[in-house]
């Protein structure tokens, strides 16, 4: 608000756990596009989808998992609300929350 800026380090972030179906969705909240991130078994078939509050499926993607990967959803059209990111496979099955504004 001065005027006044400064730079910082570059802090490198290491995101991959140990627990294999391991989901991430950004931004959160968002505004319409959504990014995830998906640390699955290395040749799993998977399936990740977006449900609302009323358990509605909105959008669904079938994926098949070589390590980490990033997937797109456009909620652009849906309504302002928590939606549900899941992502399933033959050994995982994960849940977590996600805002549209």
């Amino acid at each position: 608000m001065n005027g006044h800026s400064e730079k910082s380090d570059i802090i490198a972030l290491d995101r991959e756990s140990n627990q294999n179906g391991l989901i991430a969705a950004y931004p959160n909240p968002s505004t319409g596009i959504i990014t995830t991130e998906i640390n699955g078994a290395n040749g799993r078939n998977g399936t990740i989808s977006v449900t609302n509050m009323n358990g509605t499926l909105v959008e669904q993607k079938v994926v098949y998992t070589t390590g980490i990967e990033k997937h797109q959803f456009d909620l652009t059209n849906f309504e302002a609300g928590m939606y549900f990111v899941r992502y399933q496979d033959d050994t995982s099955d994960q849940t977590i929350k996600l805002i549209k504004q």
